[in-house]
This record gives structure tokens, sequence and C-alpha cells, in this order.
């Protein structure tokens, strides 16, 4: 091949190139905003829903029961405060989806949902935010206190596990020793598909409200 043989022959190729890299790249995923719903289908109009079994209450609590409850905005373990989808892997690892992302960051839409699960249990009126009027902030309440230490889809894509702590604090005995109380659960994923993976990370929120709600310490008002 002669010289200006060869430099036709490596101007041809230079500029086919960039076809060729063209031809040959796969387009990457699209990135899947999830987002949990507001209601669950247990919470769906017209069916019904299953409310968790109440604390016995004596005479001389009743009034304890009915206390305002601040919910303190929920605190994520590190690990689940991203945006990312976290997917278990094994015993001590997580996979983080690069294509499947909360639409929100998860610590505001887990509070905001747990409240919402907790006003269906006790009532708008009895559970009130850090935001509350002067009126309400010198007023007798308890403080509850939530921490997420698992949300994530387990190794078998089959069941979303939650691992939950949380505190009750009574304001008007601050010496008191505040009741702490453990969860650890998984419930089922219907499918493979994102929105039933989702959906089961829902459900775990109300039965985890569920069970808050269902263990307001028995205490008598203020002695």
């Amino acid at each position: 091949m002669t010289l200006p043989s060869l430099r036709r022959w490596i101007g041809t190729a230079v500029l086919a190139m960039p076809a060729l890299l063209t031809g040959c790249s796969t387009p990457l995923p699209a990135i899947t905003l999830l987002r949990m719903p507001l209601r669950t289908p247990l919470q769906a109009p017209g069916v019904a829903n299953p409310a968790p079994s109440a604390p016995v209450q004596s005479a001389n609590t009743t009034a304890t029961q009915a206390l305002a409850v601040q919910l303190l905005p929920v605190q994520l373990a590190g690990h689940l405060d991203r945006e990312a989808l976290v997917t278990a892997s094994g015993p001590g690892t997580l996979n983080v989806s690069d294509y499947a992302r909360w639409a929100e960051p998860l610590r505001e839409s887990v509070t905001r949902l747990l409240r919402h699960d907790l006003e269906q249990q006790w009532g708008a009126d009895r559970l009130w935010h850090s935001g509350a009027s002067a009126t309400q902030r010198a007023a007798a309440h308890q403080r509850l206190r939530v921490e997420l230490t698992a949300l994530e889809l387990q190794p078998d894509r089959a069941n979303v596990r939650l691992q939950a702590r949380w505190q009750w604090e009574t304001s008007h005995r601050a010496a008191a020793m505040p009741v702490s109380t453990l969860a650890d659960f998984t419930v089922p994923v219907a499918s493979t598909d994102l929105n039933a993976i989702v959906l089961a990370h829902r459900q775990a929120l109300y039965q985890l409200a569920g069970r808050i709600a269902a263990s307001v310490p028995a205490e008598s008002n203020g002695n």
C-alpha cells in the first residue's frame, strides 16, 4: 500500500468510527421514580381495615391514653437515608439501585405516611407535630420518637423487611425512663414489578403504625 493510499484508509476509518460506536452502544435504562401511595389497599374505601388490638385501659389510665402525641421526624439509618432503592444482597451486604429512586426524601415520606396512618388509628386531633402552637406545647403530651434501622427488599425479592425502634416520652414526667419498643418483621411482595415492591414498603409502614398505636404506655395522669 502506498503512502497516499494508507493516508486515505486511515482517514476513512477515523470518519467511520463514530458511526460504529453509535451503532454498538446500548441506551441506558431510564430512571424510575418511586412514590409510596398515601392509602394502602387495606385503607381503600369499602375495604375492611383490620385495627390492631388496643392496650387494655384501667380507670386511672384513660386520661393518659387521651394525651396528645407529638410525632417527631422519623430517623433513618444511614444506609436508608438516600434516593435509591436499597436491596439486601446477603447477611451483611446491600445493593443500591442505579435506576430506581424515591421521588422524595425517604425520611420525609416515611414521617408523612406514618402520621397519616396514626391519624387513622387515633384521629387527627390526637396527633400534632413539632410546629404545634404554644398552647399545645405547654399542655401535657407524649413525644413519640421513631427510628427505622431496616426498610429494604430482601435478597429473594419476595419480601420487604422493616426493623424499627420507637420510644414514648411523657412531657409531664421528664425524669421517667422512656418506654422503648422494637419491631422486626417482613411483608411479602406480590411480584418482582416495581409497583409491587413499592406497595410492600408501604404495607410495612402501615403495619408499623398499627404496632405503635397499640403500644401507648399505660401511666397515671401526672402521678
